[in-house]
């Protein structure tokens, strides 16, 4: 009997050792918050796993379908990624975080008016919520309304002083519409909250070539590498500092890398071809613009470069395409004009040539070449005087000119004085 008592008693321990225990739900939180910090730390198998086994344990908890949906959302398993925001709102339509995320994900797949609904819901939700200000600034952003944007971001820098996202955000589009100092320092706050943010890194050091500040620049294309050698555009945006300083074939392993690492960024085709060019490579220079301008025709590099090439092979049709196309792109590039004027004087159209001799100059002031060009058409047309302005122009702004015009103003001085 006794031994029966103590059986007893031991069984009654264990269901009260069990009672309180953590519920299903407790248990399914903190899985839920175990998948976050796999989430966070980029092991997003791990996070499936907990997400998974917390919504087995609780159908009904938010927070797992939201976050789950973030990591399909990363994966580019969209379907489930949606599936799972729209159960998070469904569970609560009062969780800004789901609508903030949700919108984020019809902004990625362009379905911008969706994007903005949802988003907008965020806000109304929470009017202090930085991520959901933050990706309606990146809606706006894209439909090229720059000063909601820049509205948006800096609520988000408001409403979070410590969310580095936002600073990137406002800080690259500050870099956009021209501010580099306000930029520089969105930028450097970032990195400032979030050390190891290789994006910020990226942006900065486009800011400081940009500004001419060469050295930081290189060395924060170097860090964003560093922190993570998959970007193409770190590998591609030191390529075009490689070739800025003329160091064609660290230029040439960037590029190429960035190709490697995504075969559809055309301005690292565009730039490799730009390094061929100045190699004297036109076979390859010329597959790269090609496939460049396959992948984006609102490039300039390409057309403009071409367009030079076929000028220096004699192919002026083609080269006439090509710069007229740069030039409905840019019309401020008085390279362009000047190319352009080259090709008209050698197809004999020296009226053309020299309205776009006239215009290169009137873009870039100090265009010595194109006075000297602008001076061999007027001397052909007999007009010595504006010829000889021309000439003159051309030599004080280059001397070393001055070998191959110097027969042209005796030949002028000598009609002139008869």
């Amino acid at each position: 009997m006794k031994t029966t008592i103590i059986a007893v008693l031991f069984w009654m321990m264990a269901l009260a050792l069990v009672a309180c225990g953590p519920s299903a739900s407790e248990q399914a939180l903190d899985l839920s918050e175990e998948g976050a910090a796999h989430y966070e730390a980029g092991e997003y198998e791990l996070a499936l796993d907990a997400f998974n086994r917390a919504i087995e344990l609780d159908a009904t908890l938010v927070e797992a379908h939201n976050n789950r949906g973030l990591v399909y959302q990363d994966l580019g398993d969209y379907g489930k990624a949606i599936a799972d925001f729209n159960r998070a709102i469904e569970l609560d339509d009062g969780v800004a975080i789901a609508y903030s995320n949700r919108g984020h994900f019809h902004i990625e797949q362009g379905d911008y008016d969706k994007a903005l609904v949802d988003l907008n819901r965020a806000i109304e939700l929470d009017s202090d919520y930085a991520k959901a200000y933050n990706n309606r600034g990146g809606l706006y952003r894209i439909l090229g309304n720059e000063d909601l944007a820049l509205a948006d971001f800096t609520r988000a820098v408001e409403s979070d002083s410590n969310y580095a996202t936002a600073y990137y955000s406002r800080g690259s589009l500050y870099r956009n519409i021209g501010e580099p100092d306000k930029a520089l320092a969105d930028l450097t706050r970032a990195i400032e909250l979030k050390s190891e943010f290789a994006f910020a890194y990226v942006n900065r050091g486009l800011v400081y070539y940009e500004t001419g500040d060469y050295q930081s620049a290189l060395v924060d294309f170097n860090r964003a590498i560093e922190l993570d050698d998959t970007l193409a555009t770190a590998y591609n945006n030191r390529g075009e500092l490689y070739l800025f300083r003329r160091e064609y074939d660290l230029a040439l392993a960037d590029f190429n890398r960035a190709i490697e690492l995504d075969n559809t960024l055309a301005v690292a085709y565009s730039y490799r071809g730009l390094t061929y060019s100045l190699q004297a490579d036109y076979e390859r220079a010329f597959h790269d613009f090609n496939r460049a301008i396959e992948l984006d025709d609102t490039l300039i590099v390409p057309y403009r470069r071409r367009g030079q090439m076929h000028y220096e092979l004699g192919n002026y049709d083609l080269a006439l395409d090509d710069l007229n196309h740069a030039i409905q792109l840019d019309a401020t590039l008085a390279d362009v004009y000047y190319t352009r004027g080259l090709v008209y004087y050698n197809q004999g159209n020296y009226d053309l040539a020299l309205a776009d001799y006239t215009r290169a100059i009137e873009l870039k002031s100090e265009f010595a070449f194109a006075y000297t060009n602008r001076g061999l058409v007027y001397f052909e047309a007999g007009d010595y005087q504006s010829a000889l302005v021309d000439f003159n122009k051309a030599i004080e702004l280059d001397h070393s000119l001055a070998t191959n015009i110097s027969p042209y103003l005796e030949d002028i001085e000598a009609r002139l004085s008869q």
